[in-house]
């Protein structure tokens, strides 16, 4: 009977301990889809904040906008500083970028 008792005793400790690995998995597996989910967001905020810039950029553009010249082919063409186009390419870039990123954390 004693035996009995403390085989008993052991499979219930067995079951709780059981009980507790499998509560820590559970935890551990929310706070693994808590933080994708905070990446993605940070990642989206960050996509927009760049079109942002982007947008931004691109109304500075418009505004550096000089006279055409004389010839025909440049005309209604925006006169565009060189540091103003790379930082536009750069921005594209980055959005262009930010969504392959957010596109494939959504798949």
């Amino acid at each position: 009977a004693k035996r009995a008792e403390e085989a008993r005793k052991a499979e219930e400790a067995r079951k709780a301990e059981e009980e507790r690995l499998a509560l820590i998995a559970k935890e551990a597996e929310e706070k693994r889809l808590e933080e994708e989910r905070l990446q993605a967001e940070a990642q989206k905020i960050e996509a927009e904040r760049l079109l942002l810039e982007a947008q931004t950029a691109t109304a500075d553009i418009s505004m550096t906008t000089e006279a055409p010249t004389s010839s025909s082919t440049d005309k209604g063409k925006a006169v565009v500083d060189p540091y103003v186009e790379d930082k536009f390419r750069v921005l594209e870039e980055s959005i262009g970028i930010q969504r392959a990123d957010h596109q494939n954390l959504e798949v």
